[in-house]
Order: structure tokens, then C-alpha cells, then sequence
């Protein structure tokens, strides 16, 4: 049986509602609504609402100092399975759901974005593990819509009134971590001293802590993240005074250094990545998670 909308009922046969169905994945049903009637033409219009509705409520988000955010969060707007972000003029999206994997679904999205937002470009990216897992196909390499003759795939974005590099072949899944700008604010805000930011990425906590720390050591096990984070240092030199340290280190080997041997910051911000991807790994992410805050 294909993935695509199914009826679903309780264990008396009492109607819930339609899902979207995948025959492979761990999550198999996906409620999208009450309506256990839901054609595939009413979906479509419904999730043309649901997507228009998700845009302009995040329009709100954006200001002179902001042009970025997650404009779409999948369950949390109704629309399972798909992710929406937005750096500037770029719109980059994630289909994580068999029932979404379709030449129609993504027609619309296009079709949505370009009314809604005007973009310079629209890409479709995947999280290669999600694509195995749950059975989708692989995106287009080219862009869905290009408005130039030669798509413009990177750029620069600002979050609280910083510059941001973007690459949108490069980068964790749909790209920078736009979910982190009120933390990122937050931490400007209250840091003082000297600052350390653990698994700083391309910088974006570290860059928002030297606007009001005197310096500041960003660490990442990346290479290419820290190259990244020093340009996005260079592009906001006028508005930094901080000196800014980056340090390519494992962070559980560093810090235990550190503890034994007494240094101490002012101001850290710990924000690691996902340890859990699946329920088997809760255990191991559950000692990881007190090691390093230890």
C-alpha cells in the first residue's frame, strides 16, 4: 500500500479522522484532521491554508535587524513533515514524510513561497538519515525556482542585527540554527566577562556573547564550522570589541582538562547537539549530557 491520506478510527471503529500514512516509517500515522472524509483535493487546499497561515504568522519575526527564521515547524502549523526557513531573498524547505514526497506537494510549496515571499531562490534540502529511514526520495541538486539565470545559493542573513554567512549546500540539514534568536539575544544580554560558548557551530552564540563580553573562546569538533564562524566574525567587526578565540577540540576531553586544572570563565553557554536520535540512544545521551555539564 501506497503513503498517502487513510481514515483512522479507535478500537471501536469510532471515526478520528484522516492521517497521512507511510507503510515504513516508525511514526506510520500523522493525524492532519478531524474530517475521516478528507479527499486528496481538500488537502491540497488545506495544506495551501495551513502554509499561508504558518508565513504570515511568522512575519511578526522579521525587522531591520532580522531578515531570518524558521517560517514553518511541521507539526506545531499542522503541515507533518515539513520545514520552512527563511535567510533573506534564500527559502530552503525539508520534506520528512513519505505522504508529503510528492511532485504536487512540492509544486505547491513553490507555488506558495514565490506569492508569499518573493524570493531570489527556493531549494529543497534533506537530512540524508530521515531520507533512509523513512524511504524518500533524494531532492534535486538545481533549485525548485531560481528568479536569476545563475541561482544564488549563498548569502548573508542577520539575526538580532548580526551578518550571518549562508551556504545553502553546506551546513546540518536546512542550515544555521534559526530556532536559537531569542537565546542568542538572551545571552548578549546577560553575559559579562570572559565568555566560553561549547559547541559554538559557525559562532552564532559566540558572536552574540562578544557584543558584551571582553573576550570570548568559541570550541567546535568542525574544522569547516570554525571557518565559517571566522568569517561571520569578520563580517561584524564594527559592531564586536571582543577578542574572539576559536578552538577545534572535542569538548568532553577539553573541559575535563579545564576542571582539573581550575580555569574558569564568567559566562558559558552550553549548547550541544541532539545526542538522542533514537529512543536506544537515551541511556548514552543521558551520560553525556550530565558529563559535560559536570
Amino acid at each position: 500500500m501506497e503513503a498517502g491520506l487513510m481514515a483512522v478510527a479507535d478500537h471501536r471503529g469510532f471515526p478520528l479522522g484522516t492521517a497521512l500514512w507511510s507503510p515504513t516509517s516508525q511514526i506510520a500515522l500523522r493525524l492532519v484532521t478531524s474530517d475521516p472524509h478528507l479527499t486528496q483535493a481538500a488537502w491540497m487546499a488545506l495544506f495551501e491554508q495551513r502554509l499561508r497561515q504558518a508565513i504570515e504568522l511568522r512575519a511578526g519575526m522579521l525587522d531591520d535587524g532580522t531578515d531570518a527564521c524558521r517560517l514553518v515547524f511541521s507539526e506545531a502549523d499542522q503541515l507533518p513533515g515539513l520545514i520552512v526557513d527563511r535567510y533573506g531573498d534564500l527559502i530552503l524547505f525539508e520534506i520528512n514524510t513519505k505522504a508529503l514526497d510528492r511532485e504536487d506537494i512540492r509544486a505547491l510549496i513553490v507555488q506558495v513561497l514565490k506569492a508569499e515571499l518573493a524570493p531570489v531562490t527556493i531549494v529543497e534540502r534533506s537530512d540524508a538519515r530521515i531520507r533512509e529511514l523513512e524511504q524518500l526520495s533524494e531532492p534535486p541538486e538545481a533549485p525548485l525556482y531560481s528568479a536569476e539565470p545563475v541561482p544564488q545559493l549563498r548569502t548573508i542573513f542577520h539575526l538580532n542585527g548580526l551578518a550571518f554567512h549562508y551556504d545553502a549546500n553546506a551546513g546540518q540539514k536546512t542550515g544555521a540554527f534559526l530556532d536559537q534568536r531569542l537565546n542568542y539575544a538572551a545571552a548578549s544580554r546577560y553575559a559579562h566577562g570572559e565568555a566560553l560558548d561549547i559547541c559554538t557551530y559557525q559562532g552564532g552564540f559566540a558572536l552574540h556573547l562578544a557584543q558584551s563580553c571582553s573576550r570570548v573562546t568559541g570550541i567546535d569538533a568542525s574544522r569547516a564550522a570554525l571557518e565559517v564562524a571566522e568569517e561571520n566574525l569578520e563580517v561584524n567587526r564594527h559592531r564586536i570589541q571582543a577578542e574572539v578565540e576559536w578552538m577545534e577540540a572535542n569538548a568532553f576531553d577539553l573541559l575535563r582538562d579545564w576542571s582539573t586544572a581550575g580555569n574558569t570563565f564568567d559566562t558559558v553557554v552550553l549548547d550541544p547537539p541532539a545526542f538522542a536520535k533514537s529512543k536506544r540512544a537515551v541511556p548514552g545521551a543521558l551520560r553525556g549530557y550530565k558529563e559535560l555539564n559536570l
